[in-house]
């Protein structure tokens, strides 16, 4: 789309075509390039629950499933683990929840290395969640001007994404001080790190829930391939367009 101004199906997309002279776009296209050397298949679209935990999470000892949000009770996982997940590099350490006052996974740190040098004014992080509904979520331990700013981004993502009848999910901001405490992750750490508005986008896979549970209406839908790329289309469009606007606000201070 950037670089032809059309997308794969012919339809003109100015929009973006032209926001590539205007801003600078950083893609990391596999931050833990060993988890995904683990996973020998290309889609989780339409994976039957045990497969999609066995990939992503992996298995304990005994061969059971690592489940969500176990497999973050042990780091690192490893000697823990017969088959280690793709969350995972093959330290058994999950970038996400890395050490970050300490010594880093060498993922981990040659991603902080590149927002430290480059200071984007978003940073987006997209995970797979599921069959959730989409949803972008702020950091945690961050200053209430910066949960706003994710908020107003949220909001844009929601309008577009609604008037296209794509379901996507908008909590409030929520306070800090709540017991069990919030994880200082990734996300946080980013923020403090180069002042970043850090996002994380919680994504729809597809997953074929079949004979295991039936999916919860409220908070879980099934999504096609072509639902999950245009949810994908419009987050980064919005992204775009509020960069801009926060440009707008600091060149008029």
């Amino acid at each position: 789309m950037i670089e032809t101004g059309k997308d794969y199906k012919g339809q003109n997309v100015p929009y973006l075509a032209d926001c590539i002279n205007h801003c600078r776009l950083l893609l990391i296209p596999v931050a833990n390039p060993d988890g995904r050397a683990r996973m020998d298949i290309d889609t989780l679209h339409g994976v039957r629950y045990e497969d999609f935990r066995h990939y992503c999470q992996g298995r304990w000892l005994d061969g059971t499933l690592c489940e969500y949000p176990q497999c973050k009770q042990v780091f690192p996982i490893k000697d823990a683990c017969s088959f280690l997940g793709s969350y995972f590099n093959d330290d058994g350490i999950n970038l996400v929840h890395d050490n970050f006052f300490g010594k880093m996974a060498a993922e981990t740190q040659a991603i902080f290395d590149i927002a430290i040098a480059e200071a984007p004014d978003i940073t987006l992080h997209l995970h797979g969640g599921g069959n959730v509904i989409n949803e972008i979520d702020h950091s945690s331990y961050a200053p209430r001007y910066m949960k706003e700013q994710v908020q107003e981004l949220k909001m844009l993502v929601k309008k577009v994404t609604e008037d296209a009848g794509l379901p996507t999910l908008v909590n409030e901001i929520r306070e800090d001080d709540s017991y069990p405490p919030k994880t200082f992750n990734i996300m946080s750490a980013l923020h403090h790190a180069c002042g970043t508005v850090s996002v994380l986008y919680e994504s729809n896979q597809g997953l074929d829930y079949t004979g295991v549970r039936e999916p919860d209406p409220v908070w879980e839908t099934l999504l096609s391939y072509e639902e999950i790329f245009k949810l994908h289309y419009f987050l980064f469009e919005q992204t775009i367009k509020y960069a801009f606007i926060l440009k707008e606000r600091r060149d008029s201070e």
